[in-house]
């Protein structure tokens, strides 16, 4: 099926009143520099806090909340995906903040053959060698990328509703880990994916803090090698931190 031009934002959250506006801000700071079609697609994952109350105040008109009871990152951006009406879909975590110039650098990266496009993650509020250690990470992972199998960013990347389609939809199977790795792989045999440096975000540190740089840097790369070697993860538990 063939989508008009324009881009869905679909931002899934659970309990995110901390960052869900300042998220939403970021998005609408971007796109008005851009005579372009456009939707925010809120996803209420089980929020128990006042993710929504503020989404509802801080949304326009014409954008949406949605409620997805089924618990995990997937089903909600799946819920997200299934109202979108737009060629593009732009997944944003909620405590992720798009600079100017992001959507630029999105667009201009999906030419004939590419299905989806993928930016890094560059921390709030750490010491300066954590955002040092992922740019190394994110070296790293541009060759594995080339050489082991494809990656996208979860919280921030850009595909083609047509290609999510002809997927069958994101793999409802990954609660978190690797599920990011699974939506590249099946991604990839429908066109090209692309690592784009200028779609950089700035990210909550909450993860690495909680769970430890080292600890979280090892079950991600576990999982992306477990994924893309072998079709699945293998760490099942995760915690969610806010």
């Amino acid at each position: 099926m063939t989508y008009p031009y324009g881009v869905s934002f679909v931002i899934p959250c659970w309990n995110e009143e901390a960052n869900i506006a300042d998220c939403l801000h970021a998005i609408y700071d971007e796109v008005r520099n851009y005579a372009l079609r456009y939707e925010v697609i809120v996803v209420d994952n089980g929020c128990t806090d006042n993710t929504t109350v503020i989404a509802a105040s801080t949304l326009r008109p014409l954008d949406k909340i949605v409620f997805e009871p089924r618990k995990g990152v997937v089903h909600a951006r799946q819920a997200g995906a299934d109202l979108a009406q737009y060629r593009y879909l732009a997944n944003i975590d909620a405590d992720n903040r798009i600079p100017l110039g992001w959507l630029k650098a999105a667009l201009e990266s999906m030419g004939p053959g590419v299905v989806a496009v993928s930016g890094p993650l560059v921390y709030s509020d750490v010491p300066s060698w954590v955002n040092i250690g992922a740019r190394a990470f994110y070296v790293l992972a541009r060759v594995a990328h080339h050489l082991v199998g494809p990656m996208i960013q979860g919280g921030n990347f850009v595909i083609r509703k047509s290609t999510l389609e002809e997927m069958g939809g994101y793999d409802t199977r990954f609660d978190f880990y690797g599920e990011d790795t699974c939506t590249a792989a099946k991604a990839q045999r429908f066109g090209k994916i692309k690592l784009v440096r200028a779609m950089h975000v700035s990210s909550s540190p909450r993860r690495l803090k909680g769970q430890g740089v080292l600890d979280t840097v090892f079950k991600y790369t576990l999982n992306y090698l477990s994924v893309s070697l072998r079709g699945h993860n293998v760490t099942k538990k995760y915690r969610d931190y806010r």
